[in-house]
């Protein structure tokens, strides 16, 4: 059996670069033979076999050949040997049922006695067949042969068929087409976000001669993904139809070893049944990857995931300056503007600077939603003690976040920066608080105290007057971000050996004396009552 599969899988290798996408037939017909108009000729029986090349559409060429065996008048059997060559018609119905014809000229020899003699036919023969599987179906046939001969022989012939599509069963063809038709970039700080989100769009065809069904499209990316994703499953897709399909992935952490732009060969795996028979396919797609520190203005919400509490350097920085704040915490002011400050002052002790990028610059950027910009993980502002204001504002949300004060990105036209909850609600500051209300933004039943962070150098009191100046001037322009609802959709990521540099924090007696002087400069602010 497989030196037959092996010489047939040749025959077709051989034969596909004359004919292209066609399809060789083999068919086997044992049935009865009904002879017309002679008397002396009484009911056969027979057999016959076919091999039909079907190029693409309708039409093919057929050879055939067989035996028929009619009983004479005279007991004896009039032997007819024969075979011819013709074209061959087939047309299908639905997903079961086709009809095909044939017309066929050849040559017979007749064995009758002691007789033989050798003469030419032509036939025509219609057949139905009901396919089982892509490769088997079974059928019934009806045809009329005319046998050239003294007076001449004319036969009806009439049975059963099994035919077997020798291409499907020796290469299991698979008969679906997939082209991606959209891409959007792959961000690693947002590898997690993929998992429900699409990146990119694969459309695929079904070529398969009849509808397929349980068709499962899967996506799968080696050292990026542990196992595939699978992305979606059609009941039914017919002949011709097309599915668009959203490609998914869960990525694993490996996205954020990423410090160079790569393209990516990913794997869509698609598996389907075409009349019961499970086929399976994979379809390479080229895909782009940027680095971890890659990210555009699509969705402003998208920077939060650079902003995490497990940032080894952030979080060893804020509980540093935390504990200094807390042996020196004063009744009269909310303990989260208190953090805020000793944090804000503490930046300036160690030298952080605002440093506009003018190949990344938010202003810039942030006006063209497919721009390429790159952000600053914590850890990395604070190594490289400088960024702009997307990198001030991720660092200083990472150093509160630490301490579990709720944070949130500002954006106004041009710029982003940062509001953290002050802890109070609307009724204690009508009531005690000595903060005005006007100088916060009150938004989902919190009192918001913005700060303008690329203002290091001039002391957490003018960061704040700054903040809500600018907030106030951009109007219906102005957005608000909580952290907690951005983490929901793009959720905080930290990288792998952050921590391994650590760096230096600043000299206690220093913090301690900026953080008095930046109480001292809050508590006599023309804000402050």
């Amino acid at each position: 059996m497989k030196k037959l599969r092996f010489c047939l899988l040749a025959l077709w290798i051989a034969l596909t670069p004359v004919f292209g996408e066609t399809e060789l037939h083999f068919t086997l017909m044992p049935g009865g033979a009904f002879p017309l108009g002679n008397e002396n000729l009484g009911v056969g029986t027979g057999a016959s076999a076919a091999l039909a090349l079907l190029f693409p559409g309708s039409l093919g060429i057929g050879i055939n050949g067989g035996y028929s065996g009619i009983t004479v008048a005279d007991g004896t059997t009039l032997g007819l040997l024969e075979g011819g060559i013709g074209p061959v018609f087939q047309y299908r119905f639905n997903d079961r049922f086709s009809l095909r014809g044939e017309a066929t000229l050849g040559v017979y020899r007749m064995n009758w006695k002691d007789k033989q003699d050798t003469w030419g036919s032509l036939s025509f023969l219609a057949s139905g067949f009901f396919h089982l599987t892509p490769s088997v179906s079974l059928g019934l046939y009806g045809g009329y042969t005319w046998y050239h001969y003294e007076p001449d022989i004319r036969v009806i012939k009439a049975g059963a068929s099994i035919k077997v599509n020798l291409t499907e069963l020796v290469t299991g063809k698979i008969r679906i087409r997939g082209e991606k038709i959209d891409q959007h970039p792959i961000f690693p700080v947002s590898y997690a976000w993929y998992e429900k989100n699409s990146f990119a769009t694969l459309r695929i065809t079904n070529e398969e001669p009849n509808a397929i069904t349980e068709v499962e499209v899967s996506l799968f990316l080696e050292q990026y993904m542990n196992q595939p994703t699978k992305c979606m499953t059609i009941a039914r897709l017919e002949k011709g139809e097309s599915a668009d399909i959203p490609l998914t992935a869960l990525f694993n952490e490996s996205m954020m070893d990423l410090t160079e732009n790569i393209s990516v060969n990913v794997r869509a795996q698609i598996q389907y049944r075409s009349l019961g028979v499970r086929k399976s396919t994979a379809i390479p797609l080229s895909m782009p990857v940027y680095n971890r520190n890659a990210m555009n203005w699509d969705d402003d919400r998208r920077a939060a995931a650079f902003v995490s509490s497990r940032d080894p350097s952030a979080a060893y920085f804020s509980r540093y300056t935390a504990g200094i704040v807390e042996a020196r915490k004063r009744r009269d002011i909310p303990p989260n503007v208190q953090y805020a400050i000793g944090l804000f002052e503490a930046l300036n002790v160690y030298g952080i600077k605002y440093i506009i990028d003018p190949l990344s610059s938010y202003v810039v950027l942030s006006e063209d939603a497919s721009a390429m910009d790159s952000l600053n993980y914590p850890y990395q502002t604070l190594l490289y003690r400088g960024g702009d204001c997307d990198d001030l504002s991720i660092l200083f949300c990472s150093l509160l976040e630490t301490l579990g004060i709720k944070t949130a990105f500002l954006t106004i036209p041009g710029h982003i920066y940062i509001a953290f909850d002050t802890g109070l609600t609307e009724g204690e500051v009508k009531d005690n608080s000595q903060i005005p209300l006007s100088a916060l933004i009150a938004r989902e039943g919190k009192l918001w105290m913005p700060l303008e962070i690329t203002l290091p150098e001039e002391g957490f009191n003018r960061a704040w007057r700054i903040g809500i100046q600018e907030w106030e001037r951009a109007g219906t322009e102005g957005q608000l971000y909580p952290m907690s609802r951005s983490w929901e959709i793009y959720p905080s990521v930290s990288i792998p050996r952050a921590g391994q540099r650590i760096i230096t924090v600043p000299d206690e007696k220093e913090l301690i004396r900026v953080f008095e002087a930046g109480i001292g400069a809050f508590l006599n602010s023309p804000g402050y009552r």
